[in-house]
């Protein structure tokens, strides 16, 4: 399991040879057990996450 939702997002999208939507993200990284959570919308998350990761050098995450 990974220490926070931000690294289960890098390693679901390290792990995929093309770029997903933000709910397939959440999908997988639930499916996979890489993060736990018992949110009522974790794609949202996702989603929510990004603004305030874009604007941080080297953050990993970028959107299409």
């Amino acid at each position: 399991m990974e220490k926070s939702w931000t690294d289960a997002i890098k390693k679901v999208l390290g792990e995929s040879k093309s770029p997903l939507h933000y709910a397939e993200i959440s999908e997988q990284i639930l499916s996979r057990g890489y993060y736990a959570t018992d949110g009522a919308t974790p794609a949202a998350r996702s989603l929510s996450d990004y603004p305030a990761r874009r604007n941080r050098k080297n953050s990993g995450i970028s959107l299409l």
